[in-house]
């Protein structure tokens, strides 16, 4: 049985309009590592995508990782600040519960 927070969140869509949405943050499996956990392996496989490039003093084959670690840290950053705003409190006992961003022990 996986782990979870059970999180209301309400939004106005018009002056008239409310609605309550009920979301599930996660607290098991890779989420209970990290937030973003699942980017790690993306950047891993960039990384061996272009490890038969590294005895070469060329920088473009090492491109796509660098641009991919950039991008997923933004969009990290980003997201972390995007459900700061939707969850408010909650979000701040969920990263409590699970304080690393990416990178377990890193960001």
């Amino acid at each position: 049985v996986a782990q979870y927070t059970t999180v209301s969140t309400t939004t106005t869509t018009s002056q008239t309009t409310t609605t309550t949405k009920t979301s599930l943050l996660l607290l098991d499996g890779f989420w209970k590592i990290a937030r973003h956990f699942h980017y790690t392996p993306e950047i891993t496989a960039s990384f061996f995508w272009s490890a038969p490039a590294l005895a070469t003093s060329l920088v473009g084959p090492y491109f796509y990782v660098i641009y991919l670690t950039i991008l997923l840290t933004d969009r990290a950053f980003r997201d972390d600040d995007r459900c700061r705003k939707k969850y408010g409190p909650y979000w701040e006992q969920y990263c409590q519960q699970v304080p690393y961003m990416i990178v377990p022990g890193v960001i």
